[in-house]
C-alpha cells in the first residue's frame, strides 16, 4: 500500500516522538509506501526554528528527527504530476486549505491515499466526493495497531 502523508503528519511524528502519530509513522515503516511532495523537505527547513521552540527542542535535534523522518518518505517532485491532477486538486482544496494542493494532486496522481491529520481537510475533501483521506485511526487500522 502507498500512501501519501501530509506535513502535519511529520510534524506530529517529529515534535511528539511518543505519541500515537510517531508510534503510527514507525510502525509504517517496511508496511507502507510513504510519499509526499518534493516541497515539503523546504518546508521542513523553513519550518525548524519554530519547530525546536515548539518542541521546545535545539535546532539541531529538532533537524536530526526531520532528517530520520525524511529517510522514511520518498520525495516526488512536483513535476512528475500532470496538469489533470493539480486541477482537480486545486477544485477539491480551493475552500479548505490551498496550501495542500500538492498532497492531494499526488494522491490523484499515484491513485493512492492521503494520511492527515487535519480534520478540517479531511471533511473538505470528502464533502466534495474525495475519499481516499485516512485518519491516524484509519491508518493504524489498516496496519492492525491496537
Amino acid at each position: 500500500m502507498t500512501l501519501v502523508v501530509d506535513a502535519n503528519i511529520l510534524f506530529s511524528a517529529i515534535l511528539s516522538k511518543d505519541g500515537t502519530v510517531a508510534e503510527t509513522f514507525r510502525e509504517a515503516q517496511g508496511r507502507i509506501r510513504l510519499i509526499a511532495p518534493a516541497y515539503l523537505a523546504d518546508e521542513l527547513v523553513r519550518l525548524r526554528p519554530r519547530m525546536a521552540r515548539s518542541a521546545r527542542k535545539s535546532v539541531a535535534e529538532v533537524e536530526a528527527a526531520q532528517r530520520w523522518a525524511l529517510a522514511h518518505v520518498r520525495l516526488i517532485t512536483e513535476k512528475l504530476i500532470a496538469s489533470k491532477h493539480w486541477a482537480k486538486a486545486a477544485y477539491l482544496t480551493a475552500d479548505v486549505d490551498p496550501d495542500d494542493t500538492p498532497y492531494v494532486a499526488l494522491a490523484l496522481s499515484q491513485r493512492c491515499g492521503l494520511w492527515t491529520g487535519d480534520r478540517k481537510l479531511r471533511v473538505g475533501l470528502e464533502r466534495k466526493g474525495f475519499e481516499l483521506v485516512l485518519s491516524t485511526a484509519e491508518v493504524r487500522s489498516r496496519l492492525s495497531i491496537v
